[in-house]
């Protein structure tokens, strides 16, 4: 196992176990569509983001989850540094996981960020393009663009999700160049619904669809759907 698997399992333990702005159950679908893909039926993810003095900080890690237990699991960390140029920020990121014990995607990431929200971070979005340094890739240097967006968070509706196109130059195992990983959500706020149970509550239902181009298989693409309930801190 590489030097950087101890520290990963560590991030994703504790990332999960702190207190976060929300935590989702998946029930992932799809596999007789892509049996290659090989994604385990339940998903956990755990996601924090806040406002601190200097800029933004995010993370979000996902566990996933087969009958024999935890298989494996992703985690991204981000800070964006606010700048004096209004929306613009200073963008670095440590993301990288862990399947069946053998780690991959470990990437350090730095560059620009514009973001815009409303003054109740209800709406906004966010682009970057960043240099992508991948430490255990014979091809060290690379570069991605990301994109993040959310809309009508704490109304009924509520869609949000992110976008990555990136380099990655993997080496004899017929990956390809390119890899694009993209994960659209809808949202139903329960605690909307007057007269309901779920009246002022924190839960909300919805769906998912993991849409993936090169990503752990040979060029292949991918749009698993999933369903989810998520619980607001």
């Amino acid at each position: 196992m590489r030097r950087w698997a101890f520290i990963e399992t560590l991030l994703l333990v504790a990332s999960v176990a702190a207190s976060g702005q929300g935590i989702e159950l998946h029930r992932v679908f799809g596999m007789a569509l892509f049996p290659k893909a090989d994604r385990p039926e339940w998903t956990v993810t755990a996601e924090q983001m806040g406002v601190l003095r200097w800029g933004l900080a995010h993370a979000r890690v996902d566990l996933h989850i087969g009958r024999a237990g935890v298989t494996g699991g992703y985690g991204e960390f981000a800070y964006e540094w606010r700048t004096k140029i209004s929306g613009f920020a200073v963008h670095t990121e440590y993301n990288g996981g862990i399947d069946r014990g053998i780690p991959y995607g470990e990437a350090i990431l730095a560059g620009g960020c514009y973001r815009w929200d409303s003054p109740d971070f209800s709406r906004g979005f966010s682009i970057a393009g960043l240099y992508r340094y991948i430490p255990h890739n014979q091809a060290h240097h690379n570069y991605q663009l990301a994109g993040t967006w959310q809309y009508g968070t704490g109304d009924l509706i509520e869609m949000r999700g992110f976008a990555k196109l990136w380099r990655e130059y993997l080496v004899g195992d017929g990956c390809g160049e390119y890899h694009m990983w993209m994960e659209p959500q809808i949202w139903l706020n329960l605690g909307t619904l007057r007269e309901s149970f779920f009246y002022e509550s924190n839960f909300s239902f919805g769906a998912e669809v993991a849409i993936r181009y090169s990503f752990g298989v040979p060029v292949t693409f991918h749009a698993i759907p999933s369903v989810a309930i998520r619980f607001t801190f």
